[in-house]
């Protein structure tokens, strides 16, 4: 399964570099391989259909991805570059900060 999903993320890298970023949330959210993959090849998925949600104004569903990164790896931290972009910036930092709050009962 690792391999179908890291050849799936390969595939999604270069639609997202070409920008079609509609063929990335659909390629990604049909690959079956991704949740029965590693965690850091989950996250990576997730945090590639975060940035194409939130490029294609999906607010919703980009804060939804973000914070399943959280949820999968709550130490993750976008690099330098990628956390000054003013749409998926704000949308990891909302979501680290929703990680770190307490559970409610």
């Amino acid at each position: 399964m690792e391999q179908r999903a890291q050849a799936a993320i390969a595939e999604a890298d270069k639609q997202f570099t070409a920008g079609d970023f509609k063929g990335v949330i659909a390629h990604l959210t049909t690959s079956k391989a991704i949740d029965f993959a590693s965690i850091a090849t989950q996250v990576q998925a997730h945090k590639l259909l975060a940035f194409s949600y939130c490029l294609t104004k999906k607010t919703a569903l980009c804060n939804a991805e973000a914070e399943r990164v959280m949820v999968l790896d709550p130490r993750f931290q976008l690099p330098e570059a990628e956390r000054s972009h003013p749409t998926w910036g704000p949308a990891f930092d909302a979501a680290r900060k929703k990680a770190a709050l307490p559970a409610k009962p």
